[in-house]
């Protein structure tokens, strides 16, 4: 399994944004209001809600990239990848 880590710029405002992406979909942290969001291949979007957007918000904050990409290739693998293959 391909997973691509990407740090890039919310294109509203230049803020730092994170992808973590592979055949599953996408997980995104944008510092632009703090989301924190699960993106499917067939393009549903759903927001992993405020607790984990504050976690992602803390370890951007504190810590480098990499520890931010482990934080989402945690969550794409516990709950993007498995909910892709329950569908």
């Amino acid at each position: 399994m391909q997973i691509a880590e990407t740090k890039t710029t919310h294109p509203i405002d230049g803020s730092p944004r994170w992808i973590v992406a592979g055949p599953a979909g996408q997980v995104i942290y944008d510092v632009l209001g703090n989301h924190l969001a699960l993106i499917y291949p067939d393009g549903e979007v759903d927001a992993m809600g405020k607790e984990y957007a504050d976690e992602a918000r803390n370890v951007s904050e504190y810590f480098d990239d990499n520890t931010v990409f482990r934080l989402l290739g945690d969550h794409y693998d516990k709950v993007l990848s498995r909910r892709g293959e329950n569908r």
